[in-house]
């Protein structure tokens, strides 16, 4: 006997729905009233979100509406079949940004500043009438004894699936900056004081605007923090997660800052890891229960892993490590957070999975590979009295490898699982396209091109394994293919936020006296 789809019940509705693709449910509104109400129900797109496996940002949350989960469903199902499924030719922009060469981005914006170090600009990066060579100033420096060195851009979503964006800014001392670049150092060993060490700020700003906002941008200000490094080369790293703000300066092993996300105007809880120094750097990131920090490790010539309670650091302002692992022959490029924190609650250990860019070595045969690093921290009753950590159960599995000249993009943490790196690779071509490479200015060898590879990575939580697909020779259109040849290009981002299919790259020509940047935008949504 026949019957009409819309006479179902609901659940039974909603399970249909979650078999379909984002675009199919919103092609429903053409088939019956029913039907078309339906679609625009919030409890269909909560469905979905949970059962699609995109990269997309954390999620469905109560306070995301229905609008902003069919956006981000489109945007990142729209992106994997442009890439995976029907190969598509991006949207390209491509801007002249004169003198600035440097960039960061967070969602539509991207922030640069000016050669004196005295303003942040800012560049709109949808609006496609825009004029790169004039951006709008978004902040002015009011310190006139030091300039802006650095600056970095950090997105992440809350818990409570509230999104927002840092800019952060490293203030140097301009005496000191000239000073370095005569060739005046410290000592590593010498005694930390302003007088012997550079002295630096750093400005904590957030982006108050966003995307569907659609005003002007504004900074917020939210707190300057005054410190002192070793030396001034040493490079500010940033991670940002739902739970806290971590920072430290590469070259300055001591110290390390971790902020509460919801405290982000009070003072920072300063760290310190007893194996740190000079020759064992040690690098945090923090997922949604503890500091997670490694170091290399010449004893076994591989990474030590440590985690300690995130509210115990809060609490005690300290790094007290309550769990350690010992990963022989594996060494990092860079390890974020893949899938956050989930807390047994029969056992009460945290299974917490890192996704890393593994460095040539013994375990991967000397080919640098994608690692999938699964950690069980054992919960505190199972510590016991005498302080020292416990071991952390690690599983491993070498998701793929990836070429040895390759130019891998900055791996964003993605919370949830799922998540899609680009990097680009040395191509050598045939005899016949010699003479088409020889019109390519800067490229190098005569007989190599570069290509651009997206990768796509999926964690299965039921398997506890990874998948990944793959899409080796991004098509990409002939300006865009131009400049990413050219040897002195970089990826800005991709996908800063997740699931948004937007790439950004920069690529600074000419040279130190009349630099010329360009500023190109791939679109593959």
């Amino acid at each position: 006997m026949p019957f009409a789809l819309d006479t179902l019940p609901l659940d039974v509705l909603i399970s249909v729905a979650t078999l379909l693709d984002p675009p199919d449910v919103v092609h429903l509104r053409r088939t019956s009233s029913r039907l078309r109400n339906l679609s625009y129900e919030r409890v269909i797109w909560v469905a979905l979100y949970k059962a699609y496996r995109l990269a997309l940002p954390i999620g469905p949350l109560p306070t995301q509406t229905r609008q902003v989960l069919k956006e981000r469903l489109l945007r990142s199902y729209s992106t994997h079949q442009n890439l995976f499924v029907a190969p598509k030719e991006p949207r390209s922009r491509l801007y002249d940004t004169g003198d600035k060469v440097h960039f960061e981005v967070t969602g539509r914006w991207a922030f640069s500043k000016d050669p004196e170090g005295t303003r942040v600009l800012c560049y709109d990066l949808d609006s496609m009438h825009h004029d790169a060579r004039e951006p709008s100033t978004v902040w002015v420096n009011d310190e006139d004894e030091y300039c802006i060195w650095n600056t970095l851009c950090r997105t992440v979503t809350l818990r409570d699936g509230r999104q927002f964006s840092l800019v952060l800014l490293e203030l140097r001392r301009k005496d000191l900056i000239k000073n370095a670049m005569y060739g005046f150092y410290p000592s590593p060993g010498c005694k930390r004081d302003s007088k012997s060490m550079f002295s630096t700020k750093l400005v904590v700003l957030k982006v108050k605007s966003t995307e569907s906002s659609g005003g002007a941008l504004a900074l917020e200000e939210l707190y300057r923090h005054e410190h002192v490094i070793y030396d001034s080369p040493s490079r500010l790293l940033v991670e940002l997660s739902p739970s806290a703000l971590v920072v430290q300066w590469a070259g300055d092993p001591e110290e390390a800052f971790v902020w509460d996300t919801e405290k982000l105007d009070s003072k920072p809880v300063t760290i310190t890891h007893g194996h740190a120094s000079f020759s064992k750097f040690v690098l945090h990131t923090c997922s949604k229960t503890h500091i997670i920090s490694r170091r290399s490790s010449t004893d076994i010539l591989g990474t030590v892993i440590e985690a300690t309670p995130l509210q115990t650091v809060f609490t005690d302002s300290a790094l007290r490590p309550t769990a350690v692992a010992n990963m022989p022959g594996t060494m990092f490029n860079r390890l974020a957070v893949f899938r956050d924190s989930i807390v047994d609650p029969i056992t009460g250990s945290t299974e917490t999975v890192l996704l890393g860019i593994e460095k040539p070595g013994p375990r991967n045969n000397d080919k640098p590979c994608i690692l999938l690093v699964r950690l069980l921290i054992p919960s505190a009753s199972e510590i016991d009295g005498t302080r020292r950590p416990v071991d952390i159960d690690v599983h491993l599995q070498t998701i793929a490898t990836i070429p040895l000249e390759s130019q891998t993009m900055h791996l964003n943490p993605a919370w949830n699982g799922r998540v899609r790196l680009a990097y680009l690779r040395d191509v050598h071509t045939s005899t016949e396209d010699e003479a088409s490479n020889l019109a390519v200015a800067n490229v190098g060898s005569d007989k190599e091109r570069r290509q651009l590879s997206i990768v796509e990575i999926t964690y299965d939580g039921v398997a506890r394994s990874a998948t990944m697909c793959a899409v080796e020779k991004v098509s990409l259109p002939d300006s865009a293919r131009d400049v990413f040849n050219h040897r002195r290009m970089r990826f800005v981002s991709f996908e800063a936020e997740l699931g948004s299919g937007r790439l950004v790259y920069s690529c600074p020509l000419g040279d130190y006296r009349s630099p010329l940047g360009k500023l190109g935008v791939l679109d593959f949504a």
